[in-house]
């Protein structure tokens, strides 16, 4: 087995005919691999409201962590 493992992510210009090129909150991923090719997957993404509601449940998370430690 060759141990050859890369991982990358980085901001890159694609065309719009890409599959990375999604609209709305979709979210897609593509994996290279060496004997099945480009393999990308597209989902359903969280879109800003389900967003604000995780990062506002986190915040009070955090905070009732650290009053719970006093």
């Amino acid at each position: 087995m060759i141990n050859d493992e890369t991982i990358e992510v980085k901001p890159q210009s694609i065309s719009k005919s890409h599959p990375l090129c999604v609209n709305g909150t979709l979210n897609a991923v593509t994996y290279h691999m060496e004997y099945a090719g480009e393999i990308t997957i597209v989902g359903h993404g969280a879109g800003g409201i389900q967003t604000a509601d995780a990062v506002l449940r986190d915040l009070i998370d955090i905070r009732r962590r650290i009053f719970k430690k006093f």
